[in-house]
């Protein structure tokens, strides 16, 4: 009795498994843009405080002293 042999096509992995590494890499690169711009962010929020009180203080100062006349 002849034996047959059926051979089947290897399956291909799916597209997610073919590029779960790319897609990983993606979002950690993308969380690691949003910190820095978050960073750049609080920096640039802490430096316009900081310029808005040294203004506010000088001008408070300026006001205390009164106008100063030279001779």
């Amino acid at each position: 009795m002849p034996y047959v042999i059926v051979q089947q096509a290897p399956v291909e992995p799916s597209w997610l498994r073919q590029h779960g590494g790319q897609i990983i890499a993606a979002g950690g690169a993308g969380a690691l843009v949003v910190a820095v711009l978050l960073a750049v962010a609080v920096v640039a929020v802490a430096i316009g405080i900081g310029a808005i009180s040294c203004a506010l203080g000088w001008l408070v100062i300026k006001s205390l002293i009164g106008p100063q006349t030279q001779k």
